[in-house]
């Protein structure tokens, strides 16, 4: 039983640790988001639908598609803003916005389940919108710094795209597991991006959908290990531990990132000392959040 127990945690980190390495990835691939996010959601499409022909799944409710298929078209916006904030600013800025979804989280999740305001929650995002603000003036010199806030704009709209996609997903969950959600989330998200590729390739032409080979190395990490693998990990933790187990140690999924691109971008060097004091207080937040769950489950 140990063992098992183990393994699952193992399976557990493993799953975060990758997602964490996404923005690592959406750095070094050097296509524009559009293409990058499509050629990601059509790659994981292909994986997820040959397990669907080979496994037994679950069956959905017709009448269910649509609302699915509105959590995709969410999702997409999402990584297209995510890896957009990328391009604009780094992975270490574009992972701090993302802990702002927690605030956003806070105030949309009453509303669209009717249920009472949790205004510890609703502090602790300030409390991380604050450590963003310092964030905002972290870049050495005037010219980041105007780069880096329209990226610091698109990583908060990222946020509150997943904080979005998350909520909604939420009523569904009970009745059907991730992977089912996950696949029809991805294969909307593929086709809805699909009709846009002919107009994205009108205005910047097809040279700029055509990856380099090193692109294809990244993207099918990206595709397959990021998304399916990383998924699949998640789940069979799951079946080991509870989902409260796994949601709490999401929070590390910034932390690992942030510690890559220190590593591999050195990206500490085009920062001041408010990026510092402005990641200490969002890491902070996280921390305090999950002493909080744990203090309000036990």
């Amino acid at each position: 039983m140990n063992t098992i127990f183990n393994g699952a945690y193992f399976q557990m980190h493993l799953a975060i640790f990758i997602w964490g390495f996404t923005g690592v990835l959406g750095k070094l691939i050097q296509l524009d988001e559009t293409p990058l996010v499509w050629y990601r959601v059509m790659i994981a499409s292909v994986f997820m639908a040959i397990f669907f022909l080979k496994t037994k799944v679950q069956k959905v409710d017709i009448k269910e598609i649509p609302f699915l298929s509105l959590q995709g078209v969410i999702l997409a916006l999402h990584w297209l803003a995510f890896y957009a904030a990328i391009k604009y600013s780094n992975v270490s800025i574009t992972l701090c916005c993302m802990a702002s979804s927690a605030f956003f989280t806070s105030l949309i999740e009453p509303m669209y389940f009717k249920k009472k305001i949790n205004f510890v929650e609703i502090l602790l995002g300030t409390v991380v919108m604050i450590g963003i603000l310092q964030i905002f003036y972290s870049p050495v010199n005037e010219d980041l710094m105007n780069q880096y806030t329209f990226g610091i704009i698109l990583g908060l709209i990222a946020a509150f795209l997943s904080s979005l996609v998350t909520i909604l997903s939420k009523k569904f969950s009970s009745k059907y597991n991730g992977f089912t959600l996950t696949f029809y989330q991805i294969i909307t998200g593929f086709f809805i991006l699909s009709l846009f590729v002919p107009f994205h390739i009108y205005q910047n032409g097809f040279q700029a959908w055509l990856p380099s080979s090193d692109d294809w190395i990244y993207l099918l990490i990206m595709g397959i290990v990021c998304t399916v693998i990383a998924c699949t990990l998640a789940l069979n933790s799951l079946q080991h531990l509870s989902s409260y187990t796994l949601t709490l140690n999401i929070n590390l999924e910034p932390v690992y990132g942030i510690i890559l691109a220190f590593l591999i971008f050195k990206e500490n060097e085009h920062f001041n000392y408010r990026f510092y004091i402005g990641a200490a207080v969002i890491l902070t937040s996280l921390m305090l959040h999950a002493l909080y769950i744990s203090q309000k489950r036990s």
